[in-house]
């Protein structure tokens, strides 16, 4: 299997320490990221707990546009976490400029698509690292 598909398919309670390390990595660069979109954001809180939110088990963002606590089910496998931290960074990201109406308007689009293009940057870096 490729190794890629592997570490994506892997439950997040059975990343090796490298993997950890990585997750760690992204979260810090994604997250500063994430604040440089908002006019008014210092700090973003990850959190990996368990969620039971009736039909919304994933991840969700809560803030007030200065602070934001990102929660993350860790029953998740490895790939659907770094999805919804890209999905929910995008949120915070796009703050300031999104459409009140609509969470996933043009602005989150761009939020989501410039952190997405920095993820890909940030794993070749990480990985190509001796």
């Amino acid at each position: 299997m490729n190794p890629d598909l592997k570490l994506r398919l892997r439950p997040l309670h059975q990343i090796n320490r490298q993997e950890q390390a990585f997750l760690r990595y992204l979260i810090e660069e994604l997250g500063e990221e994430a604040l440089l979109g908002s006019k008014e954001a210092t700090e973003v809180d990850f959190h990996f707990t368990y969620i039971e939110n009736g039909e919304d088990d994933s991840a969700y963002v809560t803030g007030d546009g200065e602070t934001f606590d990102l929660y993350l089910d860790k029953r998740m496998p490895f790939g659907m976490v770094v999805d919804f931290i890209l999905h929910e960074l995008a949120h915070i990201h796009s703050w300031d400029r999104a459409d009140e109406e609509e969470d996933h308007c043009d602005e989150f689009g761009k939020s989501y698509a410039l952190l997405y293009r920095l993820y890909l940057y940030l794993y070749d870096n990480f990985w190509s690292i001796p």
